[in-house]
Protein backbone atom coordinates (compact mmCIF):
# COMPACT_ATOMS: atom_id res chain seq x y z
CA UNK A 1 0.00 0.00 0.00
CA UNK A 2 1.47 3.36 -0.99
CA UNK A 3 1.25 6.57 1.06
CA UNK A 4 -1.78 7.90 -0.79
CA UNK A 5 -3.70 4.65 -0.32
CA UNK A 6 -2.73 4.61 3.36
CA UNK A 7 -3.90 8.19 3.83
CA UNK A 8 -7.20 7.39 2.14
CA UNK A 9 -7.65 4.27 4.28
CA UNK A 10 -6.99 6.25 7.47
CA UNK A 11 -9.44 8.95 6.39
CA UNK A 12 -12.16 6.38 5.64
CA UNK A 13 -11.51 4.68 8.98
CA UNK A 14 -11.81 7.99 10.80
CA UNK A 15 -15.09 8.76 9.06
CA UNK A 16 -16.47 5.37 9.99
CA UNK A 17 -15.63 5.99 13.65
CA UNK A 18 -18.05 8.90 13.87
CA UNK A 19 -21.02 6.58 14.48
CA UNK A 20 -19.21 4.37 17.01
CA UNK A 21 -20.19 4.98 20.67
CA UNK A 22 -17.41 6.65 22.66
CA UNK A 23 -17.16 3.75 25.12
CA UNK A 24 -16.58 1.24 22.32
CA UNK A 25 -14.02 3.51 20.71
CA UNK A 26 -12.19 4.01 24.02
CA UNK A 27 -12.06 0.25 24.55
CA UNK A 28 -10.67 -0.30 21.06
CA UNK A 29 -8.05 2.42 21.51
CA UNK A 30 -7.00 0.98 24.88
CA UNK A 31 -6.60 -2.51 23.38
CA UNK A 32 -4.55 -1.26 20.42
CA UNK A 33 -2.46 0.94 22.69
CA UNK A 34 -1.64 -1.52 25.47
CA UNK A 35 -2.33 -4.98 23.98
CA UNK A 36 -1.73 -4.71 20.23
CA UNK A 37 -2.32 -7.78 18.12
CA UNK A 38 0.45 -9.18 15.97
CA UNK A 39 -1.34 -7.71 12.94
CA UNK A 40 -1.26 -4.22 14.48
CA UNK A 41 2.44 -4.57 15.28
CA UNK A 42 3.18 -5.75 11.74
CA UNK A 43 1.23 -2.81 10.32
CA UNK A 44 3.24 -0.44 12.52
CA UNK A 45 6.45 -2.04 11.25
CA UNK A 46 5.28 -1.14 7.75
CA UNK A 47 4.69 2.47 8.84
CA UNK A 48 1.08 2.54 10.06
CA UNK A 49 0.28 5.45 12.37
CA UNK A 50 -2.57 5.03 14.84
CA UNK A 51 -4.39 8.22 15.78
CA UNK A 52 -5.69 8.07 19.35
CA UNK A 53 -8.54 10.50 19.92
CA UNK A 54 -9.85 11.84 23.23
CA UNK A 55 -7.80 9.76 25.65
CA UNK A 56 -7.16 11.01 29.19
CA UNK A 57 -3.74 12.53 29.75
CA UNK A 58 -2.93 9.83 32.32
CA UNK A 59 -3.48 7.16 29.68
CA UNK A 60 -1.27 8.99 27.19
CA UNK A 61 1.51 9.32 29.77
CA UNK A 62 1.25 5.61 30.64
CA UNK A 63 1.45 4.70 26.95
CA UNK A 64 4.49 6.89 26.40
CA UNK A 65 6.21 5.20 29.36
CA UNK A 66 5.12 1.60 28.73
CA UNK A 67 5.06 1.51 24.91
CA UNK A 68 8.16 3.61 24.28
CA UNK A 69 9.35 1.46 21.36
CA UNK A 70 6.10 2.18 19.49
CA UNK A 71 5.91 5.97 20.00
CA UNK A 72 6.78 6.79 16.38
CA UNK A 73 3.55 5.03 15.34
CA UNK A 74 1.29 6.98 17.72
CA UNK A 75 -0.48 10.29 17.36
CA UNK A 76 -2.64 11.70 20.16
CA UNK A 77 -5.31 14.31 19.45
CA UNK A 78 -7.94 16.00 21.61
CA UNK A 79 -6.27 14.70 24.77
CA UNK A 80 -8.42 15.17 27.88
CA UNK A 81 -6.72 16.82 30.87
CA UNK A 82 -7.77 16.83 34.53
CA UNK A 83 -8.38 20.36 35.81
CA UNK A 84 -7.74 21.51 39.36
CA UNK A 85 -11.47 21.31 40.13
CA UNK A 86 -11.48 17.58 39.28
CA UNK A 87 -13.30 17.97 35.96
CA UNK A 88 -11.82 16.90 32.65
CA UNK A 89 -11.37 19.26 29.72
CA UNK A 90 -10.36 18.68 26.12
CA UNK A 91 -7.37 20.69 25.04
CA UNK A 92 -7.42 21.93 21.47
CA UNK A 93 -4.14 20.60 20.10
CA UNK A 94 -4.28 22.94 17.10
CA UNK A 95 -3.81 26.24 18.95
Amino acid sequence: MNKRQMTTAVFVLMLSMVAIPASALDGYQQRVLFSPSSEILQAETRGRIMIYDGLKNETVEKALDNQFDRIENMMFVRTVYLREDGEYEVEDDCD
